[in-house]
């Protein structure tokens, strides 16, 4: 039966004789606050900080060199300076300790991006033992800063106990993390676990429990091996997207992303066109090894590996515009693409502009009348609205241009089985009242939105 978080608590503090130091900057003291409440804290609880003024918090752990404060080079600062501070004040040679520390950016008035921050415990199981660290990295999905609080509290307790009551069960741990309801109030997408007790696990199947206990829907594997999150990578930087079966990866799937960087970028230098490229694979709970063999082959290719959960193109393209305002580009080979455009179901076509932007628009060309031409052989082109200096050398993929100059425009909310009577009112009633005389052009069609929507 799953404890709860007092419960939790109360045995840490009464896990004699442990000691523990607890520093939290960005989001109260909400993890202190529970051991302080259930009882028995003064026997274990040895110090509970929160050094919020930045001169303060340098003073004691030093300045980053990037100037930031949400980093994971802090969080390891943190945890380091208190749980050595715990040895040479406690250090008896009969007590055990732990540190835990976390550094976060919570909402507030004056923060209004992404909610997020690290959070770790470096801890002994018994006295003199080398100690041991588990780091995560947490996105809090909260609307206000006190929900906020609360769960990082509750994510705090679980994170402690899970190093004394979990640790040789790392799928068992980093299910727990969610306890306390927080399934859909926080996403932890890195994970780290070092130390003597973890030197035989596998750090890249640690990660994909993440995935597996529904605690995040991406993971990150960058080509340095090193997991990270996409706030980290993705910062103010372009993006491009290769989402791929990789079964095994192919000289092609390799090709496809530097062909794509090198036709986005054009002539710029390396500097100023910088993209971020992505090999995206989705997650299957039941192939562990089989996607771990894809990350292994991947990363010997020097590539970024996004493992996911998204079963569509758009639900990531969604997801991945949370962690940066630039561009955001799919590769999709051209036998994929033509296949999708061809295809007369609406609501292929609507996810399909969404995997895009707000800017891009699908539109269709119509060159027949079907009030007089043979229903079989009505001809149109399905097409994608792309940028001016967009070009192709490929025979199966065309570049159309639509003539500017004044255009009678009609807009249309409603089902696709009632365009037909809109036709008939533009061309049967508005346009003979009208004086003006068509031009010899097709009409074409530009959709604004989803059509399930």
């Amino acid at each position: 039966m799953k404890k709860t978080i007092a419960e939790k608590a109360k045995l840490i503090n009464l896990n004699r004789p442990l000691n523990g130091s607890l520093a939290e900057i960005g989001a109260g003291q909400e993890v202190a606050r529970w051991f302080f409440k259930v009882g028995g804290a003064a026997g274990t609880i040895a110090k509970a900080m929160s050094a919020y003024d930045m001169t303060f918090s340098d003073d004691i752990y030093g300045r980053e060199e990037s100037g930031r404060y949400v980093v994971e080079s802090r969080l390891r600062k943190m945890l380091t300076h208190e749980f050595d501070l715990l040895q040479d004040r406690l250090g008896d040679g009969n007590k055990y300790f732990f540190a835990f520390a976390n550094t976060v950016a919570a909402k507030s008035y004056k923060y209004k991006g992404d909610c997020h921050g690290w959070m770790g415990v470096q801890f002994q199981r018994k006295p003199g033992e080398a100690p041991n660290k588990v780091i995560i990295h947490v996105r809090m999905l909260d609307k206000s800063n006190l929900q906020q609080q609360e769960a990082l509290g509750i994510l705090g307790v679980n994170l402690i106990y899970g190093a004394y009551y979990h640790y040789s069960d790392i799928a068992t741990y980093l299910h727990s993390l969610a306890d306390g309801e927080l399934e859909d109030r926080v996403e932890v997408n890195v994970v780290r676990f070092e130390g003597p007790l973890f030197d035989d696990h596998e750090p890249i199947e640690a990660s994909l429990n993440l995935l597996a206990a529904g605690l995040t829907q991406s993971v990150l594997f960058p080509n340095n091996q090193k997991t990270s999150h996409l706030q980290e990578e993705l910062y103010n930087k372009q993006v491009i997207i290769h989402r791929g079966e990789f079964d095994p990866p192919l000289i092609t799937d390799l090709d496809i992303l530097l062909s794509a960087r090198n036709h986005y970028c054009g002539d710029k230098t390396e500097g100023i066109c910088d993209p971020y490229l992505i090999s995206a694979v989705e997650f299957n709970k039941d192939s562990f090894k089989e996607i771990q063999g894809k990350i292994e082959k991947l990363h010997k290719c020097n590539q970024h590996v996004l493992v996911n959960t998204f079963e569509h193109a758009y639900e990531l393209s969604e997801y991945i515009a949370l962690f940066t305002k630039n561009h955001i580009n799919f590769v999709v080979r051209a036998k994929k693409l033509i296949e999708i455009l061809e295809e007369r179901e609406f609501d292929t076509l609507g996810p399909l502009a969404r995997v895009f932007n707000e800017k891009t628009r699908l539109i269709g060309i119509f060159y027949d009348d079907p009030t007089h031409a043979d229903p079989t052989k009505l001809s149109s082109t399905a097409c994608i609205s792309a940028p001016e200096n967009a070009s192709s050398d490929r025979e199966d993929i065309q570049l159309i241009t639509l003539k500017g100059g004044r255009h009678a425009t009609l807009k249309f909310i409603g089902p696709y089985s009632q365009l037909e009577q809109a036709y008939q009112w533009l061309y049967g009633r508005w346009l003979p009242e009208s004086g003006e005389e068509p031009a010899d052009r097709p009409c074409f069609e530009i959709y604004l939105n989803d059509p399930k929507d």
